[in-house]
């Protein structure tokens, strides 16, 4: 089994993010070692690359980032129980100690001792990422939600629910202003409209676009901040009846965005501080708070009992995360989408789900082989031995319906001197061990869920190459690493 792996690099503050081969991590104590299926890009990998995050000094460099992720569990540590290999898994971004004074009075989300992946330590713009305290923080990731769902659910959908809902304390027929719309703040939008019954939303953004966004997931109304202050103040107190919003939130971190945040929200309501400050100190009319009686209340993360919930509720189809995903790319043009921060956010998210880079070889009858750009699938993982191949090829035959395969070599004539298979009649595998100039190379596809195909990998213990074309899952394996 290959012992190192493919991961995004910086090792320095604002320096370039390169793709280098680092020792695989092993599966901690009381965790898991998951094969990363997704991570989104997030402003916060932002921060912590610009030398704003004090765990990411304080760990060191040289360093990878990634905390919105989902994954396959493919090791256990000793003493986890929760899991098995082969699950399918969601990480939250907070991973409490369950010993603390905190985490002793139900606040999780402030634990003193928490890890968080891409923050205390390596995350997941990596093929493996190892996650300690599985049993406590990580969750199943049910059958209907994908990898790509889940790992969006990972930091800015589940901080939304928590700022909306549970600090903010949304009811039905409220109304809710978010000021900023970026990738938090339409997470807002959405959680409100999907978790609380007749409310009404608005949201507040100087980006035309990001308007459009929000009124598109259903915001009641949208207001262009660029006008200035007086005019969002006075558009909220126009469409509310003077009265002002019941909850706002200010997921955007800006003084301004606080400021009028705060002198929005109506009088006995609540303004939710979620967006990471950055710049200038806001000036809060503290005479406002104290006369009209308004709770500002800081709100950081999700407990991780609460993740079964919201993945509950994506399955259930009333939260709807891919339509933030603007993008799905490789670990490449992951890390270049970080830097590319430096000039401002994207709009969408941008999940990684290709961590094996982009080199395409020729196509044998249909199928690819090799490294894959998105276009054309997504290839992962390293070689393994024939005798594995074969006793992966027997276990996957007896659950496929369909089963075709050849030899990867361009040398398609000389098929019989490698490994070769058919799907009619028991399985036929041949190889000459003493033909050097024919690497033992194949591939088969199957009309499996690529989870069962995981499953089929895991137990035989090797790793092996899987390349989704058009809803049909294939499998490579060879003996020597296919180079770029």
């Amino acid at each position: 089994m290959a012992t190192t792996m493919r991961a995004a690099v910086y090792g320095e503050f604002s320096g370039p993010i390169s793709i280098q081969e680092v020792p695989k991590p092993y599966a901690p104590v009381g965790g898991l070692l998951l094969r990363v299926k997704a991570c989104g890009v997030c402003r916060s990998d932002y921060h912590g690359w610009k030398g704003l995050d004090s765990d990411i000094v304080q760990h060191g460099l040289p360093f990878t980032p990634g905390h919105e992720l989902s994954g396959v569990v493919v090791k256990l540590g000793q003493g986890t129980t929760k899991f098995q290999v082969g699950d399918r898994v969601a990480v939250p971004f907070i991973l409490s100690c369950g010993n603390c004074r905190q985490c002793a009075r139900s606040r999780p989300t402030i634990c003193e001792g928490q890890a968080q992946p891409g923050f205390t330590f390596p995350g997941g713009f990596a093929e493996f990422v190892a996650i300690p305290r599985a049993d406590r923080n990580c969750s199943l990731i049910p059958p209907k939600v994908s990898f790509v769902q889940a790992a969006a659910l990972g930091c800015r959908l589940t901080t939304a629910f928590r700022a909306v809902m549970q600090q903010g304390r949304l009811k039905a027929g409220e109304t809710l202003a978010v000021f900023g719309c970026g990738g938090l703040g339409l997470s807002a939008v959405m959680v409100a409209l999907a978790a609380a019954e007749n409310v009404r939303v608005l949201a507040v953004d100087p980006s035309e676009e990001a308007c459009k966004k929000a009124l598109e997931l259903g915001a009641w109304h949208a207001f262009d901040a660029k006008e200035g202050d007086e005019y969002v103040r006075a558009k909220v107190a126009e469409v509310t009846a003077g009265f002002g919003a019941d909850v706002t939130v200010d997921a955007a971190g800006f003084a301004k965005s606080c400021e009028n945040a705060v002198w929005c929200t109506r009088r006995g309501g609540r303004m939710v501080q979620v967006g990471l400050p950055h710049g200038e100190e806001p000036r809060l009319p503290m005479a406002r708070v104290a006369g009209l009686e308004i709770e500002i209340i800081g709100s950081h993360g999700l407990a991780a009992t609460d993740m079964p919930l919201l993945l509950s509720m994506v399955a259930a189809g009333k939260l709807q995360p891919e339509k933030l995903v603007e993008r799905e790319v490789n670990l490449e043009d992951g890390a270049k989408a970080l830097e590319d921060m430096e000039k401002g956010s994207a709009l969408g998210m941008t999940m990684i789900t290709n961590f094996k880079g982009k080199v395409v070889v020729d196509p044998v009858d249909g199928c690819w082989l090799g490294r894959c750009s998105p276009g054309q699938g997504q290839l992962r993982s390293a070689p393994f031995a024939a005798e594995s191949f074969r006793a992966l090829i027997d276990k996957v035959y007896k659950s496929a319906s369909t089963v075709r395969g050849g030899v990867s070599s361009p040398q398609l004539d000389r098929a019989e001197r490698g490994f070769s298979f058919r799907s009619q009649g028991p399985l036929d595998m041949r190889m000459d061990p003493t033909d050097a100039t024919l690497r033992p190379a194949a591939w088969y596809v199957a009309n499996l869920p690529e989870e069962e195909l995981e499953k089929h990998i895991i137990e035989l213990g090797e790793e092996v190459h899987l390349l989704s074309i058009q809803g049909v899952h294939a499998m490579t394996c060879c003996e020597n690493e296919l180079k770029p």
